[in-house]
């Protein structure tokens, strides 16, 4: 467990279709809103999101660049488990045989533990702990995409649990036995809670809104089951942008008989400062559920937190300082034995590959020739739109960007090209946005299908301007 200090929180979410960031005033409640993006996802490539969350960062929007962040994953527990009252430390050596025992991973794992209530069994007092864990496999891999977007991953927690907390923020949340759905338009999470505590939660996939459907009436029938044919008051849903769930929410009502709401964030929000910005804040407000529960974890202590005690702040175990030592030894000693053997062979190497180098160009400039001939051939009597694709091109093209190459090679199923490029801009964010309005407008025609958007590098040149080399791999279509 970690206890949190920092006053100023930022919040990062990603989702089916947006990148959101939120940075707040977590030293008080109620909480300060000091600024937001909400980032269109351009692609879901993880290079493409670091290189989008870059940009924004570049703007200098936010005071801090320590995030708190949301695994929403299948391979995620969350497990409840009843132990007598004992020492933290001695609660984590118990969890951690707990967790070996489950034995659900073939890999290792990263687990970590809140008490969450005080419960009594035949007349004595028990801790009811929540353990949560997760494959490290998919912690560093979160934790890569955040460290490559320039951010350092503060608290790694998970999506029910930002649930959890974000019921602070909703009227009555944590008076009541609310089911909260979150839908993320491919994956669903239900959560149960009774007076603000965790009961269960469920993911699932999204096939359909009948599968939402049969997803919640299946939880609340085994919430029923579990305590003893209690009801829950109503159902709180959060969702994406671009869902429709009028007809979710009603069959809902009429399944269940309770109240059916979308998620309304009016506690515990100071808003002040976002000026003009405010009702584009209210519009996205149904779907802020997970980044405003990512603001809450902030308030609690201790909280759960993933990120794997080595990355953590501390002192450095000193084993682990001398053994890095004792091999930075071992390999400056060998190369000092060594490169003194190694000299005259280097020098011979060299030679032969100059002669083999200009070989293999000699070799590549024929074959080059050879395939634009016989695509030049093709191209004059075949029946691919190549007029109206290059018209296209260069009416689409905007300032500041540039063509470098464009290659075809046929395969099965028709004629593939792509086209490689840059942007040249003020900064990384401009760079981007004039990427993004070429390839809207890119995607848009009807001349190319089966389009595939390469990771783009932005990079600073020596006359500190941006950058951004792209390439676009897509299939030409045909003359009807």
């Amino acid at each position: 467990m970690l206890k949190s200090s920092h006053t100023t929180t930022l919040g990062l979410e990603i989702t089916s279709s947006q990148i959101r960031l939120v940075e707040a005033d977590t030293s008080r409640w109620p909480i300060k809103v000091l600024n937001f993006a909400f980032l269109d996802l351009l692609s879901s490539h993880e290079d493409n999101i670091a290189q989008q969350i870059r940009g924004t960062l570049d703007r200098g929007w936010f005071k801090t660049n320590k995030i708190n962040l949301a695994l929403f994953h299948s391979s995620v527990i969350h497990r409840l488990l009843t132990l007598p009252p004992m020492p933290a430390g001695e609660i984590r050596a118990v969890l951690k045989r707990e967790v070996e025992e489950i034995k659900l991973y073939p890999n290792e794992v990263v687990f970590d533990w809140r008490v969450i209530s005080e419960v009594e069994e035949e007349g004595t007092k028990k801790n009811e702990i929540l353990v949560v864990i997760a494959p490290l496999s998919e912690v560093d891999r979160q934790r890569s995409l955040v460290e490559s977007s320039g951010l350092k991953c503060s608290v790694l927690t998970t999506v029910p649990l930002t649930l959890l907390s974000s019921l602070r923020f909703v009227d009555d949340g944590e008076k009541e036995a609310i089911a909260l759905l979150y839908l993320n338009m491919k994956m669903g999470c239900l959560l149960f809670v009774r007076e603000g505590k965790w009961c269960f939660s469920r993911q699932f996939p999204i096939e359909g809104k009948e599968s939402i459907l049969s997803e919640v009436k299946r939880s609340v029938h085994y919430f029923k089951q579990r305590f003893r044919g209690e009801d829950i008051d109503r159902v709180i849903i959060s969702r994406d942008r671009g869902e429709d769930l009028d007809r979710v929410m009603e069959n809902l009502r009429e399944a269940l008989g309770v109240e059916v709401s979308i998620f309304d964030p009016v506690l515990g929000l100071d808003l002040n400062l976002l000026g003009g910005r405010h009702k584009e804040w209210e519009q996205a407000s149904p779907g802020l559920a997970v980044i405003l529960g990512l603001l809450g974890e902030s308030l609690k202590e201790p909280l759960i937190n993933l990120v794997p005690a080595r990355f953590k702040k501390g002192k450095r175990r000193l084993h682990e300082v001398l053994l890095a030592l004792a091999v930075v030894f071992v390999l400056v000693t060998g190369y000092a034995g060594l490169s003194w053997h190694t000299e005259s062979i280097k020098a011979t190497l060299r030679q032969k590959e100059a002669i083999l180098e200009e070989a293999r160009s000699k070799e590549r400039q024929k074959d080059l020739y050879n395939k634009y001939f016989s695509f030049l051939q093709e191209a004059e009597h075949s029946r691919y739109k190549w007029v109206e694709a290059f018209r296209f091109l260069s009416l689409t093209v905007t300032d500041g960007m540039v063509f470098h190459s464009l290659k075809a090679e046929r395969m099965r199923g028709g004629l593939y090209l792509s086209i490689n490029g840059e942007v040249m801009a003020a900064d990384a964010f401009t760079a981007q946005e004039i990427f993004n309005r070429f390839y809207s407008r890119f995607k848009s025609s009807p001349l190319f299908s089966n389009i595939e958007l390469m990771p783009i590098d932005i990079i600073r040149t020596e006359k500190q301007r941006s950058k951004a080399d792209f390439k676009i791999r897509f299939q030409l279509k045909k003359e009807a």
